[in-house]
């Protein structure tokens, strides 16, 4: 008797161990919602004609995770530094910021946040205002955060551990809460249409 007990107990366990491993499985199959959106073309309301100079000046930002963030910043900081041919920054002189991957972050991170065009980036002297000085200095704080751990955090806390593609969604949690908050693509082409910041464009890769 206590035999048969102890066989129908380990099929018992058995039975859950194979109904649990497979409820797992098909959590693995949760996947981000896809939303289709429509091209853009030249009706699309954040896409503006080219400005009318003689010169265009465009910056690229590589990629590289973090360290091109980093480095990203501190391209547009000695940019920032020279003085242009004509007077001011070279750094005024850009209309156009070109990026991928890592350097998105800081690309997406200066069109957002950098101080408006009213404010000089060089004093008479050459060197940057306090404004810009304040900028650049928050610039590299915010972006040397560690932004891969509190990913890695986010992914195995609310268990999207078990779909991979879920990491998309947690890093847009993280940048939201970290560094860019709710900043859109419409915010970003009404910065440009002021005059406050570059044409940002952002590329990605597979």
């Amino acid at each position: 008797m206590g035999r048969s007990r102890r066989v129908i107990g380990r099929a018992l366990w058995s039975r859950a161990g194979v109904v649990l491993l497979g409820a797992l499985s098909l959590t693995g199959c949760a996947s981000a919602i896809a939303i289709r959106v429509p091209h853009a073309g030249p009706d699309t309301a954040c896409v503006a004609p080219a400005p009318d100079r003689q010169i265009l000046v465009g910056v690229a930002l590589s990629g590289g995770g973090s360290r091109a963030a980093l480095f990203g910043a501190a391209g547009l900081e000695a940019l920032a530094r020279l003085r242009a041919p004509g007077g001011g920054s070279v750094l005024e002189q850009v209309g156009y910021l070109s990026s991928v991957s890592g350097g998105s972050v800081a690309a997406a991170y200066y069109a957002s946040r950098k101080p408006p065009r009213e404010t000089p980036v060089l004093t008479p002297e050459g060197a940057l205002t306090a404004a810009y000085e304040a900028f650049f200095a928050e610039s590299q704080a915010h972006l040397s955060q560690d932004f891969e751990g509190a990913l890695l955090r986010r992914q195995l806390l609310s268990f999207r551990w078990l779909n991979s593609s879920l990491a998309a969604r947690s890093l847009a949690e993280v940048m939201a809460a970290r560094l860019l908050g709710q900043t859109t693509f419409a915010d970003l082409a009404q910065r440009e249409a002021r005059g406050d910041s570059p044409r940002v464009i952002i590329n990605t890769t597979l």
